[in-house]
Formats: structure tokens, sequence, C-alpha cells
């Protein structure tokens, strides 16, 4: 059951986010489906382990006075009843001030006190804080919205999942399970032939990604309309374009870089080799790193951008008269 969160942790090997066809190009649409999958998955593993609970008490003759007044009642053992309007405005309170309000209705015990939850964390905070069934609390969670709160981080996830296809970290497959799914490597990633991406993607400020063929026929199979989903993912972050959100380090890099760090272990796996300025960037993955990753950057990208700009300056400096877009490009 906990790997059905895992399925959208790009961090975990469980990493397989099953996205709707239908609803492929709307990020928001995609972030929705995830919740109501996520609110379900604990519903059920709650429901589940409350019956592991009861047998256990019946096997081992536990006392379950003893029980609730240790840790309180479990989240199924509260009735199915709506959440009223006014108890919506709890699903918007912050980690800390939901503890404090189970804590001020029950007690300091530790299921609220200490992290001794049996599946997520602040569902079931909402469960004791409400007295609601979990059931109860997953169709209020869709009611009340919440998770839009979280709108940002999970527009940014998206983008991180674009930026995987792009550099050949995944295969199309991992995002529908009605496709064949690759098998893993000892990375942990699923096979890509290293004969059809170099792991490198070339960024220049100011314009549009620069993808093969081979990139864009995945993205098409993920999100259908790729310009559509682009622009619309360049809204979450409140950015102009997608483009504009990845090449600002402060940005997808260092979403990407605390991600990707854990227990004092910094580990990114997209690196972006880039102008002081931003307006260059060549994104590498570190998985695809081999021996002539470095030539191929300057053969392959760096020296023909060069040349390209040296001509376009040549031509500039030809002209005996230029617009004002030109003295600025010059």
């Amino acid at each position: 059951m906990a790997s059905l969160f895992q399925k959208v942790d790009e961090t975990s090997r469980h990493f397989a986010p099953d996205l709707d066809t239908g609803l492929a190009n709307e990020p928001s649409k995609i972030i929705e489906n995830q919740v109501v999958k996520a609110a379900s998955a604990t519903v059920e593993a709650l429901a589940m382990l409350f019956e592991i609970d009861r047998k256990a008490q019946e096997l081992f003759g536990l006392d379950t006075d003893t029980i609730l007044e240790l840790f309180g009642p479990h989240p199924c053992e509260y009735p199915e009843v709506e959440v009223s309007e006014k108890e919506l405005e709890t699903f918007e309170l912050a980690g800390d001030a939901l503890i404090q309000a189970a804590v001020e209705k029950h007690g300091t015990k530790r299921q609220f006190t200490k992290k001794a939850y049996f599946f997520n964390r602040r569902f079931e905070l909402l469960c004791h804080v409400l007295e609601k069934h979990p059931s109860s609390i997953a169709n209020g969670l869709l009611r009340s919205k919440a998770y839009q709160q979280f709108w940002p981080v999970a527009y940014r996830s998206i983008a991180s999942w674009l930026m995987g296809i792009i550099l050949g970290r995944w295969d199309e497959s991992v995002f529908h399970k009605d496709m064949e799914v690759m098998i893993w490597d000892e990375l942990g990633d699923f096979f890509v032939s290293g004969a059809e991406t170099l792991g490198i993607l070339e960024q220049v400020n100011g314009e549009e990604l620069k993808l093969d063929n081979l990139s864009i026929e995945k993205l098409k199979v993920v999100w259908g309309d790729v310009e559509a989903f682009k622009a619309s993912l360049a809204e979450g972050p409140g950015t102009k374009t997608l483009e504009e959100y990845l090449s600002k380090t402060s940005l997808f890099f260092s979403h990407h870089y605390s991600t990707y760090t854990e227990s004092r272990r910094n580990a990114p796996i997209y690196w972006p080799v880039q102008t002081p300025s931003g307006a260059y960037t060549l994104w590498i993955y570190y998985h695809r790193l081999n021996e002539q990753t470095l030539y191929t950057c300057v053969n392959d990208f760096v020296e023909p951008k060069l040349q390209q700009v040296e001509q376009d300056l040549n031509t500039l400096r030809g002209k005996s008269v230029r617009t004002s877009q030109e003295e600025k490009d010059l």
C-alpha cells in the first residue's frame, strides 16, 4: 500500500505515476487525479490496518481500555459522517497547528506528539481532530480543495518528470499502466538505450527547448499536446514559459537539488552546466555520463553555438542601419 504514495515520488524505486490519458495534458487535473488516488489508498490502508489491529488484540488478549488510554482510538473507530462547511477550515491548518488541535481534544497521546501514525500522519490527525472516519476525511479533502496549497510543489515535480523523459531517465511506459514497463537496471532506473539518448539537453535563454525527435515522440505518448502541456505547466511556478523556469537555477535546479538531498547526502542527477549569465545551459543527466560526455558537449553543442553567435554578430556588424532590437542583440 505504501508504494501507492511512492509511485509519485521520483526518488523511489516504485516511481510509476499512472496518468489518465484523458487528463494528461492538464497539470492541475493530473494533480487532482493523484490526490483522489492517494486519498482512496489511505482509506483502504487504514481499514486494512484496523482489521489487523483487531485480530491482534483478539489473538493476544490485549486490553482495549489500556490501548485506548495509551494511543487513543483508531481513525476507523470514528463515525462516517459528512464534514461540515465550518469543519472544512481545519483542512487548511499547518502541521503544528493540527497537532496542537489534536492534543487539546485528546490529550498528549503518543500518536499526536510523536510520529507514531499508521499510514499518513496528516490524514490521521484530521480524523482525530474532527473525530470522523477516514472516508469522511477523504471526501472532505476533495471538497475543500485544501490540497491546492501544495500545487506549486506538485507542478515542480511534474516538470521534473518531463525532464526525466527528455534526458532519457525514464521510458514513457512508466507513466501509463496499460503499457508494458521495461525492466529496472542496477541504478533503479528504466532502461533507455544509450544509443538513443545522450542525456544532454541544450537550452538557450529566450528560445524554446531544442528537443530531438525521440524525446518529442516520448512526450507525445505521455502528454499528447506537448506545447499545450508545457504552457500549462509554466503557470504553476509563476513563470511565463517552462524554458524560463528551467533556465533559472533558483527555480528548477533548486527544487531538484533539495529533492535529491537527504541526510547530508547531496546527489542531484540533472546537472546544469551554465554560463554565468544563465543565457546558455547544458543539462547533463548524471547516469548517462561517460568518457565522451565532455567532448560531446564541446564538439556537438558549444562549438556550433559559438560559431552561430559569431556569424550572427558579423551579420549585425555588417549592417549600416540597424533596428533598435538589432542594436540590443548586438
